[in-house]
């Protein structure tokens, strides 16, 4: 009988060791980090810091717009390119959810952080109008590829 036991433990122990595989984790994509949570806080916070210092309303968070700007990050993850792809059917969805009379969005890919996302949101004049816009409510989604390139995507609505 102890002889049977030792040999069920050793049956058992051997069963662990090749179950337990890490390659699986080694080779697992994590697209949504602790790391990428900060960066969309503060590209949040700073596209609301601009609007409040050049006289515009503070953008209200808003669940289902970061839904739909997750949704995008994603999908231009899949893509490896930024990209406004779909955006009439993507913001026709969104509107039909929360009532919104106007919807625009920004994007971006491969700035290290939230600063220099926003700096380069700055630069560009179709992307500034949409920081500046009449609008009241917002999100930002903000994802890391496999090798870890952030992508953004700022939904805007009013």
């Amino acid at each position: 009988m102890k002889m049977r036991m030792q040999h069920a433990i050793l049956v058992l122990f051997v069963f662990l060791i090749y179950s337990c595989n890490t390659e699986s984790l080694n080779n697992t994509v994590i697209i949504e980090s602790k790391n990428a949570i900060e960066v969309e806080n503060e590209l949040m916070a700073l596209v609301n810091n601009y609007r409040i210092n050049n006289g515009l309303i503070n953008l209200e968070y808003n669940s289902i717009a970061y839904k739909y700007a997750n949704l995008h990050t994603d999908y231009m993850i899949s893509k490896g390119t930024t990209n406004h792809d779909n955006f009439s059917s993507r913001a026709s969805s969104f509107t039909s959810e929360v009532n919104a009379i106007l919807v625009s969005e920004n994007v971006a890919k491969s700035y290290e952080d939230a600063p220099t996302a926003f700096d380069g949101w700055m630069h560009s004049s179709t992307h500034k109008k949409a920081i500046e816009g009449d609008f009241t409510h917002s999100a930002v989604s903000v994802k890391t590829d496999a090798d870890g390139v952030f992508y953004f995507t700022q939904l805007f609505y009013k």
